[in-house]
């Protein structure tokens, strides 16, 4: 059938390895890859993402609140966003797991979550590729309401 002409047109009859247009992701040596942790793992409605800026980036702890309206407004675009907070280093007390530059994340639901992660996985922020990380239900609530109020009156010293 290769070759054959149909209504004008010539046919092209091939393998389909022969004309994928998908390529697989190749570990290219040398070159080490961000841990992209498993959708399965996402069990809540919960995610960390690790880092989104660094310390040493950040001139004024006003200027995590710019980073935590950037990232709220692209989360915001592929699943509806509860609440959401960012780790400052004035917060190593209120949460001693996290670091600063860490953005915790409450979705309304856990496939609002899942297409968060599956559109965002491969991003980047200034220059590195952003890493989730699922986050416990009672933890979120746990560091997230001191973390909201102490960012609301950062807000409130900076207008």
């Amino acid at each position: 059938m290769d070759g054959m002409n149909c209504m004008g047109a010539q046919l092209r009859v091939s393998r389909p390895n022969d004309y994928s247009t998908t390529a697989t992701r190749q570990v290219i040596p040398g070159i080490v890859t961000q841990n992209i942790v498993p959708l399965d793992a996402f069990t809540g409605s919960c995610l960390r993402v690790v880092q989104i800026v660094l310390p040493e980036s950040v001139q004024t702890e006003v200027e995590y609140l710019d980073v935590l309206d950037d990232v709220k407004e692209a989360f915001e675009k592929h699943g509806k966003v509860k609440s959401c907070a960012i780790v400052t280093p004035r917060h190593k007390d209120i949460a001693p797991n996290l670091k600063p530059g860490d953005v915790i994340v409450e979705f309304v639901d856990r496939e609002s979550l899942l297409a968060c992660v599956q559109n965002m996985q491969h991003r980047k922020y200034e220059k590195r590729e952003i890493q989730f990380l699922p986050m416990d239900e009672e933890d979120y609530r746990h560091v997230a309401e001191p973390l909201i109020l102490d960012l609301e009156a950062l807000e409130k010293e900076a207008d």
